[in-house]
């Protein structure tokens, strides 16, 4: 058994500053910017996709971990926002173009011990690809993991 993943996307450019993306065997979707960055406002843009990778990459690992740990929940949440600095996109030399922090906050139903929760929480924060990705990168992820 391989123990690697490979991972593989396609896209081409449409207008402006929007591309269409196809993974795997999915209806293509389209990664756009807000009409204020000069885009279409027809679609996500690359940093809001990252967010949304963050969440589904914790949803992931929680189910994942969950079930390792014997921990039962009925359902997870999330809220995710980033900040960046727009000048570090236009070029401005000293400014990092990545998100200086980024906020998540998990929700969880569940009737687990504090203990337990904080449990999960570490071993997901510790083994998510793309929360360890972010963090790796200098990224600060503050928030907060809290029951329904």
């Amino acid at each position: 058994m391989s123990h690697t993943l490979n991972v593989h996307v396609t896209g081409e450019w449409t207008k402006g500053v929007q591309t269409r993306v196809h993974v795997r065997s999915f209806e293509p979707f389209i990664i756009d910017e807000p009409r204020a960055l000069g885009g279409h406002d027809e679609g996500a843009n690359p940093v809001e996709h990252i967010l949304a990778g963050l969440t589904g990459c914790v949803s992931v690992m929680i189910a994942i971990i969950a079930k390792e740990q014997n921990f039962t929940y009925a359902n997870a949440s999330f809220d995710a926002s980033g900040t960046l600095d727009v000048r570090g996109l236009m070029g401005t030399a000293d400014v990092t173009p990545n998100f200086q922090t980024v906020t998540l906050h998990v929700t969880l139903e569940t009737e687990e011990t504090d203990e337990r929760l904080r449990a999960l929480e570490e071993a997901v924060e510790s083994r998510c690809p793309v929360m360890t990705m972010l963090r790796d990168s200098g990224v600060r992820i503050d928030g907060a993991w809290t029951r329904a």
